[in-house]
């Protein structure tokens, strides 16, 4: 009679799959985006109302917010393509794609600036998506919990 016998476990393979490597904001923002592309409006539009906000955002939080707006300004820029450029149109295509092209920057107050920027520029083109009614109203991500507030990309 033959008994199964186990395969032998291979330590040093399943130490490293359990390994984990801190993350940083943006990487998760990045991930976020890739997950769930379909609520990437709302987000960008969540984002955009922080930026905007009287307070201005941490510095710890300009990575996520300079990826989710990116990535909004990029679907934002796409979808606004396709429909009839007028002037004020056209500039925002023009700016997206110039803030598309940077990079955020290094010191705390121009990348405060430069992600109220995105936010302006994103604010416009999804107003001008509304008002072409290229795309309706846009569903809010849902609430974040008072605890977890401060990090609220990390949560959505």
């Amino acid at each position: 009679m033959r008994t199964a016998v186990k395969p032998p476990v291979r330590q040093q393979h399943l130490a490293s799959v359990l390994q984990w490597a801190p993350v940083d904001a943006a990487t998760l923002a990045r991930v976020l985006v890739h997950l769930s592309p379909e609520k990437v409006l709302s987000r960008v539009l969540d984002a955009a109302s922080d930026v905007l906000d009287d307070q201005a955002p941490p510095e710890h939080a300009l990575p996520a917010l300079d990826v989710l707006l990116r990535a909004g300004l990029d679907r934002l820029a796409r979808l606004a393509s396709h429909i009839w450029t007028e002037d004020s149109l056209a500039k925002l295509l023009t700016r997206a794609a110039e803030l598309q092209g940077g990079g955020l920057p290094a010191d705390t107050e121009r990348a405060q600036t430069y992600v109220r920027q995105m936010a302006v520029t994103a604010e416009g083109l999804l107003e001008h998506l509304i008002e072409a009614e290229v795309i309706g109203e846009i569903e809010p991500p849902p609430a974040v919990p008072q605890d977890f507030s401060q990090n609220w990309y990390l949560h959505a």
